[in-house]
């Protein structure tokens, strides 16, 4: 029944299956200081945007599986694409949803491994925002 959790800036890895099942989580706070999402993190039915954190750098397998309400992951803060483990990591990605990058960085995202498999949900900042 946990609809939001407040990640404290302590923090540098949301392990292997860290909130998987947690079906009613609406609302997750990342820091800055999350450098890694594992296999499985999340799994819910309910959270429907994500802003990721600036220093990001990879994202395992099956990361946001089935999180099926998900209108759009914000990448905007991020400098550098962070690496995709599998092709997978956005399994069952709603068909309306949005992956939102820094501009500068659009043409590095849609054809990085792995990325390229949801280019077509990723849009630039100033697309989002029009």
């Amino acid at each position: 029944s946990l609809e939001y959790i407040n990640i404290p800036n302590s923090v540098t890895s949301i392990g292997r299956y860290g909130l998987r099942f947690c079906y009613s989580l609406k609302n997750i706070d990342l820091p800055d200081s999350i450098t890694s999402i594992g296999d499985g993190a999340f799994e819910s039915d309910l959270l429907s945007t994500l802003i990721m954190p600036r220093n990001l750098g990879t994202i395992g397998a099956n990361a946001f599986k089935n999180c099926i309400a998900m209108k759009y992951y914000d990448f905007t803060k991020l400098t550098a694409v962070p690496t995709l483990s599998n092709y997978n990591a956005f399994y069952a990605i709603p068909a309306d949803c949005k992956i939102t990058v820094h501009d500068d960085l659009y043409n590095d995202w849609i054809v990085a491994t792995n990325w390229s498999t949801y280019a077509s949900y990723i849009i630039k900042e100033s697309e989002w925002n029009a």
